[in-house]
């Protein structure tokens, strides 16, 4: 999105030097839209990931059900879970 913000900035400088538009739309093009990409930039870059989503996602516990979420078969405890119908895997995912 910042980058269409900036190419959008980019063109609006460049074709607000051609002769046939307005002087409202030249100092509109040549200010708005590069204070939208810096804008939008700079919300970018102070936007930090959520830290605590990692203790979050340790709060989910692991898929205990005995029915497949794919094929809705039954899931059978032999050498680790296995669908009887599609073959499937169920395994514990590492952290």
């Amino acid at each position: 999105m910042v980058a269409f913000f900036g190419v959008c900035a980019i063109a609006g400088i460049r074709e607000s030097f051609d002769d046939q538009i307005s002087m409202a739309t030249v100092w509109l093009l040549r200010l708005a839209l590069p204070a939208v990409f810096f804008i939008a930039l700079w919300l970018t870059l102070r936007h930090k990931p959520d830290r605590a989503l990692a203790e979050k996602l340790e709060k989910i516990g692991p898929y205990e059900d005995t029915i497949c979420a794919l094929c809705h078969g039954t899931l059978v405890l032999a050498d680790g879970w296995r669908c009887s119908e599609c073959g499937v895997e169920r395994k514990e995912a590492p952290r």
